[in-house]
């Protein structure tokens, strides 16, 4: 069958054949597929289902139908009601994968956090949700993912989905600081009531330091047609971990 060629989220190579996805496995490929296994199993159906390995030994999926956030993104991405149905599946996510079985036999792509309540995802981002019909569905890629806090996943989309962004971010739109404020003030509301404000933006700016090494790894790593890309996106993360740094007790403060 004819294969499709796409970018994933942290810009793995994945390609479509029919019905399916796939992409290469990982020492990290069977933590994941447990993952996801048990995702699917605690009633969360809006990821990928583990399909096994084809004849190259790519992992296989079965492909999730709709829309992925690629840039520039649509404008209903940046609705209010969009924020909140993020906030909520998010929510949803997290919640199903708390009690999922660990043990020193697992291999994560990415180290460990504590403390570890649930699996964070650790890129969601609208690159890695797929929507329909103006709604978001699923998430996707979850190669990334590793044990740790709330609060460290929803930092992380928080910053992608408020935004919590320099205003000369080319990707987001402009959001003023107090309408981010007001924005992340939504975001939270949705996910629940018990999560501390304070604590997620405390560990912003770790989790964008996080970002920038782990995309500056990869950008010396990566083939050419991947590299400047990535070392672009670098200087974007940089710029807005400093205006981060800078409005971290405005943000501390609810709208």
């Amino acid at each position: 069958m004819d294969e499709e060629r796409f970018l994933g989220g942290d810009l793995t190579p994945y390609v479509r054949v029919g019905d399916t996805v796939r992409h290469p496995a990982g020492p990290w490929t069977p933590t994941v597929r447990r993952l996801l296994t048990h995702l699917r199993e605690r009633g969360f159906e809006g990821v990928p289902e583990p399909l096994g390995f084809d004849s190259e030994g790519r992992e296989t999926l079965k492909f999730i139908e709709g829309e992925v956030g690629y840039y520039p993104l649509p404008t209903y991405v940046w609705s209010a009601e969009m924020l909140g149905d993020i906030a909520r599946l998010i929510r949803r996510l997290h919640d199903a994968s708390a009690d999922l079985p660990t043990s020193d036999a697992d291999h994560w792509r990415l180290p460990e956090r504590r403390p570890a309540d649930i699996i964070c995802h650790n890129d969601l981002a609208p690159y890695n949700v797929v929507f329909r019909g103006g709604r978001p569905v699923g998430v996707i890629d979850f190669d990334n993912a590793s044990p740790g806090p709330r609060e460290w996943d929803l930092a992380y989309a928080a910053y992608r989905f408020v935004p919590l962004a320099d205003p000369e971010n080319p990707d987001v739109p402009f959001v003023p600081l107090p309408v981010q404020s007001g924005r992340l003030d939504l975001f939270l509301e949705n996910y629940g009531s018990e999560i501390s404000r304070e604590r997620v933006v405390e560990l912003l700016p770790a989790r964008l330091e996080a970002l920038i090494e782990f995309t500056g790894v990869r950008a010396e790593t990566e083939e050419d047609e991947l590299r400047d890309g990535l070392k672009e996106h670098r200087n974007i993360y940089e710029r807005d971990l400093l205006y981060v740094r800078k409005n971290v007790d405005a943000l501390m403060r609810s709208a």
